[in-house]
Parts: C-alpha cells; sequence; structure tokens
C-alpha cells in the first residue's frame, strides 16, 4: 500500500499518553511540557525503534514531545524502555512500549535524546512508504 499511513486516534492517544508522561516528571512550579509538529526531510538520526518496512532517509511528519524534567536514567540503554513493564516508575509501565506499538502500525521511527532538564521523544511518521 503506497501513501500516507495514519489512524488519526493512534497518533493522538501517543501524543497524550507523552504529554502527560512528560508532565509527571516535571518540576510542580517550572515543569515545561511542549509538543511541535513539523515537517521533516532528511535521515532520522538515531532511532531507539527503527520500523523495518520504512526507510531512515524520506519525506517524514515529526511529533516532538519535550520536557524539562530528570530526563531518562543513564544506568540503562534507552532502548530498554521501550519494554513492555520497563519504566522510569517504581511500578512499571506500558508508556514506550505503546509508544513502539504505535510506530510499528504507523510504520514509524522513534527517537529519545534525554538528559537532566531536556528530554525529547520524537515520533517520525512517513509520508511515504516505499
Amino acid at each position: 500500500r503506497d501513501g500516507f499511513n495514519t489512524f488519526m486516534p493512534l497518533l493522538y492517544t501517543a501524543l497524550i499518553h507523552l504529554a502527560n508522561n512528560s508532565s509527571r516528571v516535571v518540576d510542580k512550579e517550572r515543569g515545561k511540557v511542549n509538543v511541535a509538529v513539523t515537517n521533516f526531510f532528511g535521515e532520522v538520526p538515531n532511532p531507539v525503534y527503527q520500523c523495518p518496512e520504512t526507510l531512515l532517509k524520506g519525506d517524514f511528519i515529526k511529533f516532538v514531545v519535550n520536557d524539562n524534567g530528570l530526563g531518562f536514567t543513564q544506568d540503562r540503554p534507552l532502548k530498554d524502555f521501550l519494554n513492555l513493564g520497563v519504566s522510569t516508575k517504581k511500578d512499571g509501565g506500558f508508556g514506550l512500549y505503546y509508544i513502539t506499538l504505535v510506530c510499528k502500525f504507523l510504520r514509524g521511527h522513534l527517537t529519545i535524546d534525554s538528559k537532566h532538564g531536556d528530554t525529547n521523544v520524537i515520533l517520525y511518521h512517513p509520508l511515504t512508504l516505499r
């Protein structure tokens, strides 16, 4: 199938989920969570999830959720957080596992760039499929 593969409820729930998770990790008084949507043409940098059906280089819609919270712990690879039950929370999580499922369904890619005070979780949604 060619063209734009979309299922809007999945994109919506993925972005809301990421924004809600970000809002839980930022400071109550000075915390910031931003969501941005832009066009992106080029090669997806350092994906933690790469859809095998989609080239890394291409034309994408880039969905960015940014926060100024603590960031992901540095004691484990970011890719570990994509597994079911793995989370920065003590009680485990479903979060990034769900985001990975959304990327699989939409044939997109996922990157995470995280350091204390500046974390970006980015979904790359392909505009065309190979």
